[in-house]
């Protein structure tokens, strides 16, 4: 089986639509008009979710009617919330069919789809022009791709002279980035790829990138563990526990613990197209 397909049977559900459709409209203000709050539980599989992504993308200087790239997109919870709240035009691409499907689902039912596009696709082969975003994106996607600097120079290639990209990724407490199995992003080793931030910024120059802002978000990730563990017999936490697979608890253990550990930490990195 190829690397590819590995990921993308990893994070394929067959359910995954109708799951969180039912799942959040037991707890929507108004069901019949879901919003990209209703979704936020659901649809930013990172650490943190929406606090992530609001701490993250006010890094980006977003400004309206600007053209943006998230590489990497999952459902589309931050292109969604890109849209609405930054009022950008935004494409994301994902590897897993089904990630996309339901992001184009999720986009009708907030009514972001004039505003929002999808494409199934991978990180390093996008099929977009040279030149072609203002600012793009990725967030927790990298961990599953071993060709980082293929990844990086599409990124280069596709935004304009100047642009930002911005990368929120888990990368690797030590080179050698060895981990325990199953994490979140991959049941073993073979499908995953951390690496470290020193060795991610020594890839973003030779992509063509000038880093100007770097920080470890380890303690976010702690307290938001925390608040995990305290939030898991809430009626949202309970719904949440429905999206996942029946490993998943031994996956977020394995995470939780060996971010306590230092081995492994959510990472902010900015940086622009020279």
């Amino acid at each position: 089986m190829s690397t590819e397909k590995a990921i993308i049977d990893h994070y394929t559900r067959g359910d995954l639509k109708t799951t969180i459709l039912d799942v959040v409209r037991q707890t929507a203000a108004d069901p019949a008009k879901l919003t990209i709050d209703d979704l936020a539980a659901y649809d930013e599989f990172h650490i943190g979710g929406r606090r992530a992504t609001e701490y993250f993308m006010a890094m980006l200087k977003l400004t309206p009617d600007t053209d943006v790239l998230d590489v990497g997109c999952g459902i589309g919870g931050a292109v969604r919330f890109s849209a609405q709240i930054y009022n950008t035009r935004t494409t994301g691409i994902d590897l897993t069919p089904e990630f996309i499907t339901t992001a184009e689902t999720l986009t009708d039912i907030v009514s972001l789809q004039d505003r929002v596009n999808f494409k199934v696709a991978s990180a390093t082969a996008l099929p977009f022009e040279d030149n072609t975003f203002d600012t793009a994106f990725t967030i927790h996607a990298a961990m599953n791709i071993e060709d980082k600097l293929g990844m990086y120079r599409e990124a280069a290639r596709v935004l304009k002279p100047g642009a930002v990209f911005g990368i929120y990724d888990i990368m690797a407490g030590a080179p050698d980035g060895v981990l325990d199995f199953p994490m979140p992003w991959s049941t073993h080793p073979e499908t995953s790829f951390l690496i470290t931030p020193d060795e991610v910024v020594s890839l973003l120059s030779d992509a063509g990138f000038e880093v100007t802002y770097r920080e470890d978000r380890r303690d976010f990730a702690r307290e938001t563990f925390k608040r995990m563990v305290d939030d898991k017999d809430s009626p949202a936490g309970k719904l949440q526990q429905s999206l996942r697979k029946a490993d998943m608890p031994q996956k977020k253990a394995n995470l939780v613990r060996q971010v306590e550990q230092g081995r492994c930490s959510p990472y902010i990195i900015i940086c622009k197209k020279i």
